[in-house]
């Protein structure tokens, strides 16, 4: 690691070598130049012609055919068969097709009803600082819960209600134009319900008034809901309305949960749809819903036919599926596709690769599933990508410039005495080149970091050089941490110290370069982890109600 010392006295009479500083310089360019654009087209197309197998067991206790599934497993893995882990398998199905309804229980319901009522309290005493906290937890669960919280009509008014109040508080803090994302963010949530009257400022209702004006203008999307059987209760964020087949027209766009509820007695799993411009149709199959399930692992239930459901499995997740089933006191494997179903191999079996393999029937499905070639970034954005990090490597680069043409100006003045005549002029160019060493150096890595962002291929997964990337990245920022800490102290005056501030300013300027170089450095695992595949993100966030409590889970493909 590069010390500020070494940054400071590589242009110093003593040592005129600058290779150790510049190492820094050309690690950046080496992040904007080595990202290779053929690896997203060639992993994709790896992925396509081996999309995985998803090994999924019929059973009412997944707990209890772990064994069998791993065994399963490691047969496909030994002979080079690519195997979708269970944790995966699950993250991916929740994703991609649906979750189960989130649980609160009444305990965890009165607590968020109390939350509300004391950031009105607190709103009304102008403490906005406690109001917005409180806000905030009410949120997190209206938003991560709104397909149980918005169940009832009354219920569902008050999460609105309570959404409005936080449009409120940023109205009163000043904060415009977060106020009308926040109000635009409150429609959404709560579909199809109005606040209730004589609860909110004038402020609140003229915005929300002017919201809906606005939104009358935007195009608006159209959602068809089809159910096997029809006749189902239709949801959308909890918000009953109406039965299948269901039309909805001049609906905001953008992301819903929906439900399909054929059985009041239970809830209905939440399948996550994206509302666009036009007509976005959707058909929910009961026994599919009833049947495959994504905890704790995906497996079917056991009293129906288990081939179609793992066709239908295997045409949304894009893969092929190795059934696993008990029959007669054995474990059986059928290969499944999108195209049909296999005949069932006994296990234990000499061959299981061969059997499985030869037996599942072609498919052109995998070509056309989530698990299919992503398709490249846009070019203008990969261009303004490329673009923006080469501007950011140039501020970079003028800052490490600017550092080093400091170091000289610094020894220049720390020798000068102040009855010199240029005493004062060479005062003023130290202290100028400080100013842009940090303009350029702190301009230049947010760009670097932005142009990184916007131009890294999709992938699926964080590659090997974003590991390496994000290593790098940890080092310069812990460099910069320590020179930060350690700065040379002993600059109370900067006319009569002038050798303690010239070093305290240079070993600043590095500790903020090696920092600002750590950003785009960071970005590259970063990126990948929040997620670049658009089929999904790599990692998700996902904060639920559940008996006894919240929870907070962060799972994803790393």
């Amino acid at each position: 690691m590069l010390s500020p010392c070494l940054i400071r006295r590589a242009v110093s009479p003593n040592n005129g070598a600058v290779t150790r500083p510049l190492f820094l310089l050309a690690l950046l360019a080496a992040l904007v130049t080595s990202v290779p654009a053929s690896a997203q087209t060639a992993e994709a197309a790896a992925e396509a012609s081996s999309p995985g197998w998803w090994v999924v067991p019929v059973t009412d206790d997944p707990e209890a055919a772990d064994e069998i599934v791993a065994q399963v497993a490691d047969q496909l893995q030994a002979s080079g068969q690519p195997v979708v882990s269970v944790g995966t398998a699950r993250e991916r199905f929740e994703q991609r097709v649906s979750m189960p309804a989130s649980a609160l229980t009444q305990r965890q319901i009165d607590e968020w009803v109390a939350t509300s009522r004391s950031a009105v309290r607190n709103l009304a005493r102008a403490d906005y600082e406690a109001a917005q906290a409180d806000l905030q937890r009410t949120q997190q669960l209206s938003t991560a819960a709104a397909e149980e919280l918005n169940r009832e009509t009354a219920r569902a008014r008050q999460v609105l209600d309570t959404c409005l109040y936080m449009v409120r508080a940023l109205i009163e803090t000043l904060a415009s134009e977060e106020a009308e994302r926040q109000a635009r963010e409150c429609r959404r949530l709560v579909p199809r319900i109005e606040p209730s009257p004589h609860r909110h400022t004038p402020e609140v209702v003229e915005i929300l008034e002017r919201l809906d004006r606005a939104m009358a203008q935007e195009p608006a999307g159209s959602l068809r809901v089809r159910s096997r059987p029809d006749g189902c209760v239709v949801r959308l964020n909890g918000v009953e309305l109406g039965t299948t087949p269901f039309a909805l027209d001049d609906i905001t766009q953008g992301t819903y949960r929906l439900q399909v509820e054929c059985d009041p007695a239970e809830r209905g799993r939440v399948h996550r749809v994206q509302v666009g411009e036009g007509v976005t149709h959707v058909t929910i199959e009961r026994a599919f819903d009833e049947h495959v399930r994504s905890r704790p692992s995906v497996h079917i239930t056991p009293g129906v036919d288990a081939a179609p459901l793992a066709q239908a499995l295997a045409a949304k997740v894009g893969a092929r599926v190795a059934l696993v089933e008990r029959q007669g006191g054995t474990w059986r494997v059928r290969p499944v596709s999108s195209e049909g179903a296999g005949a069932p191999v006994a296990l234990p079996t000499a061959d299981l690769v061969a059997a499985l393999t030869d037996g599942v029937p072609e498919s052109d499905a995998d070509a056309e599933g989530p698990s299919a070639p992503t398709q490249p970034l846009p070019a203008w954005r990969t261009y303004t990508g490329i673009g923006v990090a080469v501007v950011g490597l140039a501020g970079v680069g003028l800052g490490v410039a600017s550092h080093f043409q400091r170091a000289t100006s610094g020894d220049r003045y720390a020798v000068a005495m102040p009855m010199d005549v240029d005493f004062l002029s060479r005062q003023s160019d130290w202290q100028g080149l400080g100013t842009r060493v940090y303009l350029f150096g702190a301009l230049g890595g947010a760009l670097l970091t932005a142009g990184a962002a916007l131009a890294l291929p999709e992938r699926d997964g964080v590659p090997w050089w974003g590991w390496v990337s994000g290593a790098l990245g940890l080092g310069a920022l812990a460099g910069s941490i320590i020179a930060a800490v350690s700065l040379t102290s002993g600059c109370d005056n900067v006319a009569e110290n002038r050798r303690e501030c010239v070093d305290r300013g240079q070993e600043g300027g590095a500790a903020m370069l090696l920092g600002m170089s750590a950003l785009p450095l960071l970005t590259v695992p970063l990126v990948y982890l929040i997620g670049r595949d658009p089929s999904g993100p790599a990692v998700n966030v996902d904060v639920g109600g559940e008996v006894g409590g919240m929870s907070l889970r962060l799972t994803g493909t790393f």
